[in-house]
């Protein structure tokens, strides 16, 4: 009897706090850059183009669109595509907006990773010149 009442006591407790949400760092940083992104442009009536959070989150797309499914999931992005149109807009619902307001006083400033630069062609050239030319002696 005495653990029939402790357990209904723990379910009572869990369904009042409010459910926790982990966020991966791939998913917080594409939050945050939702909301910046959002508040930035003044003609994102639909939301932000898709291809523009790929290119922005600078990591692999099978991450970003994996990570995406899980924040629909959680009820924090909304996925639209309009009629007529080929590129899926991606908008934060009321929910995801809140959370992202939050990471931002937790973290003031996230640094999306730099991209890495290839070296134009006639820059290695000219390293492999010079390499070869220390070696002649």
């Amino acid at each position: 009897m005495e653990n029939d009442r402790s357990t209904s006591h723990r379910k009572e407790r869990r369904d009042q706090r409010p459910a926790r949400r982990h966020l991966s760092d791939i998913q917080q940083r594409m939050l945050i850059w939702l909301q910046d992104e959002l508040q930035r442009r003044t003609d994102a009536n639909d939301g932000i183009p898709f291809p523009a959070l790929v290119q922005a989150m600078r990591t692999d797309k099978l991450n970003v669109m994996t990570s995406l499914h899980q924040l629909m999931r959680k009820g924090l992005v909304a996925v639209t595509l309009p009629r007529g149109a080929w590129t899926r807009y991606i908008d934060l619902t009321g929910l995801g907006m809140a959370q992202a307001q939050d990471l931002t006083k937790k973290i003031p400033q996230t640094e999306l990773p730099e991209k890495r630069r290839r070296s134009d062609k006639r820059e290695r050239d000219m390293r492999k010149r010079d390499r070869r030319s220390r070696h002649r002696y």
